[in-house]
């Protein structure tokens, strides 16, 4: 429970949770430059990809992206019952959305 909870804690403060037009389908993610912690992340959660972003004028960034149905009504389940009140709403409206497809 300690490990899920740092995951919640990290998700509110660098991930989302948004609704992709283009590929009809709900995502989650989370975006930072350091590795080791979007790695511990990953570990956590059990589910997820991680993508290296390069930049020019930034530092580089890695990004953890879930995007299968199942796995991110499965994920959001066990997030809600820690996320602050702007999350979880958003968290419930993706839930409802996948609930019924």
């Amino acid at each position: 429970m300690e490990n899920l909870a740092w995951a919640v804690g990290l998700y509110e403060g660098e991930g989302s949770c948004y609704y992709d037009k283009s590929n009809k389908q709900w995502r989650m993610k989370l975006k930072m430059t350091d590795k080791d912690v979007v790695e511990k992340f990953r570990d956590v959660v059990g589910v997820g990809k991680i993508y290296f972003e390069p930049h020019k004028k930034h530092k580089p960034a890695w990004n953890w992206v879930l995007f299968r149905q199942a796995e991110v009504r499965d994920l959001l389940d066990k997030f809600l019952p820690l996320l602050g009140e702007r999350r979880a709403c958003r968290a419930l409206d993706a839930l409802d959305s996948l609930d019924y497809k």
